[in-house]
This record gives structure tokens, C-alpha cells and sequence, in this order.
């Protein structure tokens, strides 16, 4: 298994607005992390990390994730006072096979670090023949610091 470390490139940053993806070495406070949602089929087909930390943008969020899904289910209440919602969505995958996950969310010298793994089906496997949108939505404390997410890929 072969894991490196890679920083999404000028697109992906400018998707993230005010967030970084700068890697941060070393540990810090791990903060609970509860899904929300997990899956790989999404309305929303470009790869995008980013965080939540207000009402209006949570709903908007929640209506393009659900756009191909009619009815969408119940959009999950959050206390943006007390709460944010860390996503990572993978993007548009042309097979079965791919994966992505927050791993850890952690206070670490002054940001909050979001660790991600994605997994990529093996080039010899099988897979699904049919167009996934990997994603993963968690929330978290809410914590009014700069993101940076850290991404492994598997």
C-alpha cells in the first residue's frame, strides 16, 4: 500500500475560499467527528472541500448535494453556533471503486486540520462500470479557525 500525501492543486484552492491545503506536521486535539452523510452518488460532480459554518450555506449545500435525488431526505439540523460541517466530495469518478473519507478533525497551533483519505480502485480489479461522486459530510464543533485539509491517497 502505497500512501502519499498530496495537496489539491490551484482549482481545488480556489474552490476552497478562505481554506488552505497545506499539510500540518505533528499532533494536536482531536475534535469528535460525527457523519452525516456518506456516499458515492451526489449531485454535486466537481471535487470540493470545504466547510459550513452558517444556515444558509448548510440548505444550499444540502439541495445541490440532493439536485438528482427527488425526494431529498430531511436536510439534518445543526446548531451553527455550537457546530460546523466539514465536506469533502471526491468528484465525478468513471467507475465503482473509489472512496473518500474524513479521517480526523484536530485543533492543532491555531487551525483546524481535516484529514482525508481517498482510495482508488486497483488498476487489475473490478469495478462498477457506472459514474460515482464519492463523498463524505461530518460535523464538528465549531471552531472560527483557518481549515487546512491534509489528503492521503490509498
Amino acid at each position: 500500500m502505497r500512501a502519499t500525501l498530496i495537496a489539491f492543486g490551484l482549482l481545488t484552492a480556489l474552490l476552497l475560499g478562505g481554506c488552505s491545503s497545506t499539510p500540518i506536521a505533528g499532533d494536536g486535539h482531536p475534535l469528535p467527528v460525527e457523519t452525516l452523510s456518506k456516499g458515492l452518488h451526489s449531485g454535486i460532480d466537481a471535487p470540493r472541500l470545504s466547510v459550513v459554518r452558517d444556515g444558509e450555506a448548510w440548505q444550499a449545500l444540502w439541495q445541490a448535494h440532493h439536485a438528482m435525488r427527488q425526494p431529498a431526505p430531511p436536510l439534518p439540523e445543526i446548531d451553527f453556533t455550537r457546530d460546523m460541517v466539514i465536506v469533502a466530495f471526491m468528484g465525478q469518478r468513471p467507475s465503482g471503486g473509489y472512496h473518500i473519507t474524513v479521517s480526523e478533525v484536530m485543533e492543532h497551533r491555531g487551525a483546524v486540520l481535516v484529514r482525508m483519505v481517498s482510495r482508488t480502485p486497483p488498476s487489475d480489479g473490478i469495478a462498477t462500470q457506472a459514474l460515482t461522486q464519492p463523498f463524505h459530510l461530518v460535523r464538528v464543533p465549531r471552531l472560527d479557525q483557518r481549515v487546512v485539509f491534509s489528503l492521503i491517497e490509498e
